[in-house]
C-alpha cells in the first residue's frame, strides 16, 4: 500500500492522506519513516509530482535523456519551496497536463533552508 504526503502551497503545512487535491506537489512511496518532523526517509517506489506550472531545481553530477524521460545520477538534489530532497538516481517525466512525476527508489526530504 503507499502512503502519500500532500502539501499545500504553503511549505509548513502538510497534510497525511490519500484525497485528491489542488497541491504544489504529491509524495508517493511504499514506506516513509520521520524521527523529528523535518527529516523524512521515502524508500521503495519514490513518486513525486509537481502540479503544472509548479517551479523545482533539479541537479545532478550526471544527466542524460531518452525517450523523452530525464534521468540523473550521482548527487541528485531536487529544490522545491524550503524543502530539499536527496537520491542516488531519479527520473523525470514530464506529463501531457504539464505536471512533473520523478521518480526513485529512495529519497531523503528536508524541510528548511534548502
Amino acid at each position: 500500500m503507499k502512503s502519500k504526503l500532500l502539501a499545500a502551497s504553503l511549505p509548513a503545512f502538510f497534510v497525511a492522506a490519500s484525497v485528491t487535491t489542488a497541491s504544489a506537489f504529491e509524495i508517493q512511496a511504499d514506506s516513509i519513516r520521520s524521527e523529528d518532523g523535518s527529516r523524512f526517509q521515502y524508500s521503495d517506489n519514490v513518486e513525486i509530482r509537481f502540479a503544472p506550472d509548479e517551479a523545482f531545481e533539479i541537479s545532478a553530477d550526471e544527466i542524460t535523456e531518452q525517450d523523452g524521460i530525464a534521468r540523473y545520477s550521482g548527487n541528485v538534489r531536487i529544490t522545491f519551496a524550503a524543502m530539499r530532497f536527496e537520491t542516488d538516481t531519479a527520473s523525470l517525466r514530464p506529463d501531457a497536463d504539464g505536471s512533473h512525476l520523478i521518480m526513485s527508489e529512495n529519497a531523503d526530504m528536508t524541510i528548511g533552508k534548502p
